[in-house]
């Protein structure tokens, strides 16, 4: 891909306002294309006019002089998605007098577009339309003289042409539902993610909770420290054999989601002024409902919390105590499939209450009828005077069963129609695994299935509002893109609607989780954000200077995320095409994560190494590329293999650990710096701040290290520093986005923020800050700029020239927040100097700090 430069010559013409002078900048910064010179092709302020000559002789259009540019407020505006109904304007350039005419293709029907000016270089071609239809529309440009047709398109920014129509990717333009708007204390927020059980145990009464694993199984009760003993049980895949001893050793039983380690909602509660130290304002908690598993996406009740985790009465204290720190906590919510071993399904038969489970009732119809299938089922499980006998109090046990059979009663439950179970006794499962029931979908949607969505949606006490009255701020919905758009409008509207409770702590947010363009989400306003991960790929693929691989199959050989590093051009083009495509109040609000509990850790993603677990055959084979290896390494099983084994020297492999760790950890810093000063919700996965490392899950799942979070870890200083930053400037969080550098092949990435005037990008003027007090903030009160700029270069040193004419006045004197130092502007420059791996902060020195 060429090179985009900072837009050299003559500004784009300054708007009445100050808040429209920043976003003229925006665009206009990154307006040209630069080729392999690393100038600018197609600014007009640097392109020279064809001669005469040139003109005459040539012998097609000029594709060079081609330009629409969908980040320019000259070529289309206003920028990004756009409200219903709003007039968007696209522009055109072409050489002058060198087409017959230009069309603006709409979905492929083409409009006329109408030359509006000439200079002594260009021509300049214009359309006008109202999008008063939500959706998205793909459009490109056709340029035509004579016979030949030459298009222009691209995904976003400045373009392409193409001899062919649809040969490259085409513009999108977004339009969606009037009004649409998102919960502003999100914006506002770091946002910290939680796996309850994996955090700290604050009431170790209610450890023994819950009997049973699935079944009669047992549930395991790991030590709490013993941080290298913790399962990865994807490693009998890799190797059976050490699998099988260290199970022995460590106790491991093939099951990684059935060790309870002690985590609740009191430990949470308990470290508030831990995470607030880190700037957190927002916990998201991974499910807290009734399940059998440690992860509990398998729910086994909706209709209260795991006793683990404590009590309505817990969760409701930890509200009111958030609450009054100016915190909000958003609750995971699975409403696509349950557990097998669940009250609604019940496959083995335990004591969920006196309404059969669907799979309880199918059998002991079967049975009454003669189906096979069902007496297998019968003799095996329900039939089993074991379960019982044995755990009277837990299961129903033989005797409850032969009293239904011998009844006359038909035999039904409240569930039945919620699953689809076949004659043979199997079920219809999500993803294939067994412990995950699919719940049926009539008529296509979850919202048809009576009863699940009277539970979850309809009355007072539906789930939904329940937990917003109970404090919670709202919900992130799993797997949300598998179920039925209707059922998550209903659900918008049962927490919003006319008819919802009221907000106890802030308007309810929707959180999607949408691994992909999450567009559609957004557009008909159901949801306010999502998980970014088009964030966390861009990002990992820039702080990455080297092919990495992570996230391996279970075998541990083949690697699901194979990472390829870009440069600042392709970052930048990356992160402004969702930032283009997204309505802005949901930019503002996404979470923008590097991990969570699906995903590796972000260390181990950066190339840390842990001495002390298996390795995956795929990073064992990295380690012997790096150590220069080239014999068969399949013997190694641990890194000090490679020592006892003769492959390495001692000092070779504790040489190459040290350097890969620290170089792991200071890309991490060097990404939240990234991650911290980008509109969004930071969201950092507990255990991160601290360099927690692990594979993909369940490795990625251990428990709080807290030995390691602590402010004499420089990893946990520096990224509660930079979080910190974030927390202190109001123009860091609403901010209107402004791209100042970004070229091809630099290792250099910067950006700009700013809030002039009355109000901020959003159109704020001010922010409710805490609910519990109702302290506001006046965004006139927090005008001010900022400048984040990272080198990810891990050896040289970057002296950049940043062009901020027009983002800021000469004059302007820039405090490095993060390490120090002062910048001033000169000549609609400002001059960084960038060590390897290191990354500014840098804040306007009258910009205020934001209140807490």
């Amino acid at each position: 891909m060429k090179g985009l430069t900072a837009f050299r010559g003559k500004r784009a013409i300054v708007a009445a306002t100050a808040a429209a002078a920043v976003i003229l900048v925006l665009i206009a910064v990154f307006a040209t294309r630069g080729g392999s010179s690393g100038e600018p092709e197609n600014s007009p302020d640097s392109t020279p006019p064809p001669s005469q000559e040139e003109t005459a002789a040539a012998a097609g259009i000029r594709k060079e002089a081609l330009l629409h540019d969908s980040w320019d407020l000259r070529y289309r505006s206003p920028f990004g998605a756009v409200e219903q109904g709003t007039e968007v304007t696209l522009a055109f350039r072409t050489a002058k007098d060198d087409v017959d005419r230009v069309s603006l293709l709409l979905d492929g029907e083409a409009v006329p577009m109408d030359k509006i000016s000439s200079d002594e270089a260009y021509d300049y071609y214009e359309a006008k339309r109202v999008f008063g239809e939500i959706g998205e529309t793909r459009y490109a440009f056709e340029a035509v003289r004579g016979s030949e047709s030459v298009y222009y398109s691209a995904a976003s920014g400045p373009g392409e042409a193409y001899d062919a129509q649809g040969a490259g990717d085409e513009y999108t333009l977004v339009s969606y539902i009037e009004g649409y708007r998102t919960p502003d204390w999100l914006k506002l927020s770091v946002t910290y993610q939680i796996l309850p059980d994996r955090f700290r145990n604050g009431d170790p009464s209610n450890d023994r909770a819950v009997p049973f694993f699935y079944a009669d199984a047992e549930l395991q009760y790991p030590e709490w420290e013993a941080y290298d003993r913790y399962e990865d049980s994807r490693y009998n895949s890799v190797n059976a054999e050490e699998y099988a001893r260290l199970s022995e050793e460590w106790g491991w039983d093939e099951n990684w989601f059935n060790e309870t380690y002690g985590g609740d909602l009191r430990g949470i509660e308990q470290k508030l002024d831990y995470l607030q130290a880190l700037g957190v304002k927002t916990l998201y908690l991974n499910p807290i409902f009734y399940s059998l598993s440690s992860h509990k996406y398998d729910t086994a009740d909706y209709d209260r919390i795991d006793p683990r985790f404590g009590t309505e009465e817990d969760f409701k204290r930890l509200a009111a105590e958030a609450k009054r720190r100016g915190m909000f906590i958003v609750l995971d919510g699975t409403f696509n499939h349950v557990s097998n071993d669940s009250k609604y399904f019940n496959q083995y038969g335990k004591k969920y209450g006196e309404e059969l489970g669907a799979y309880e009732a199918w059998v002991l119809r079967g049975v009454r009828e003669g189906n096979e299938a069902a007496e297998r089922i019968y003799r095996d499980w329900f039939g089993n005077a074991y379960f019982g006998e044995a755990h009277p109090l837990d299961f129903r046990g033989k005797a409850y069963y032969e009293a239904i059979l011998a009844g006359s009663r038909d035999i039904v439950s409240p569930y039945d129609h919620w699953f689809t179970i076949h004659d043979d006794g199997s079920y219809e499962m999500w993803e294939g695994i067994p412990n995950f029931v699919q719940l049926n979908t009539p008529e296509g949607s979850h919202l048809n299935l009576e009863g699940f969505a009277e539970q979850i949606l309809g009355g007072p006490d539906a789930l939904s509002r329940q937990w917003i009255e109970n404090g919670s701020s709202g919900w992130r919905l799993d797997v949300s893109p598998q179920i039925n758009s209707d059922f998550w409008n209903a659900f918008r509207d049962s927490i919003k609607g006319e008819n919802a409770p009221e907000w106890p702590n802030g308007e309810p947010v929707m959180i999607a989780e949408n691994w992909e363009d999450s567009t559609s989400d957004f557009i008909n306003g159901t949801f306010d954000s999502t998980q970014n991960y088009l964030f966390r790929s861009a990002a990992i693929s820039f702080i990455l200077d080297e092919p990495y691989q992570s996230r391996y199959d279970f075998g541990g050989s083949n690697a699901m995320e194979q990472w390829q590093p870009i440069d600042a051009f392709e970052l930048n083009r990356e992160l402004m095409t969702f930032y283009e495509k997204y309505p802005k109040e949901t930019s503002f609000a996404l979470l923008n994560a590097f991990g969570n509990h699906d995903v590796p850790r972000i260390l181990t993603v950066f190339g840390y190494l842990e001495r002390n677990r298996p390795l995956y055959p795929g990073v064992r084979d990295w380690v012997a590329m790096e150590l220069d290896i080239s014999r068969d390494v399949r013997s190694v099983l641990y890194l000090d293999d490679f020592v006892k084994e003769g492959f390495a020297s001692q000092e070779q492999l504790d040489e190459l650990i040290r350097e890969r760790d620290e170089l792991a950890e200071r890309r991490l810093m060097l990404a939240t710096i990234l991650q911290m000063g980008y509109p969004g919700s930071p969201t950092i996965y507990y255990g991160d701040e601290a360099g927690h490392p692990g594979q993909g899950d369940p490795d990625n799942r251990k428990q709080m290290n807290w030995e390691k979070a602590t402010p004499d870890n420089p990893l946990w200083a520096a990224i509660a520093k930079i979080a910190g930053i974030r927390d202190d400037y109001q123009v860091l969080k609403t901010g209107e986005l402004v791209p100042l550098f970004a070229e091809a092949g630099s290792s250099v990435y910067a950006f700009g923020r700013s809030i002039q005037g009355q109000t901020d990008a959003l159109g704020r003027s001010e922010y409710i800050y805490n609910y519990a007090t109702g302290s506001r903030l006046e965004i006139a009160e927090h005008n001010g700029r900022a400048v984040v700029a990272v080198n990810k270069d891990r050896s040289r040193e970057q002296d950049v020239q940043l062009d901020v004419a027009g983002f800021a006045p000469d004059g302007t004197v820039f405090e490095d927040r993060l390490n120090g130092g002062e910048y001033t502007v000169r000549d609609g420059r400002l001059s960084l100097k960038l060590g390897p791996l290191t990354g500014a902060m840098l804040v306007d020195r009258n910009s205020p700090k934001a209140p807490k």
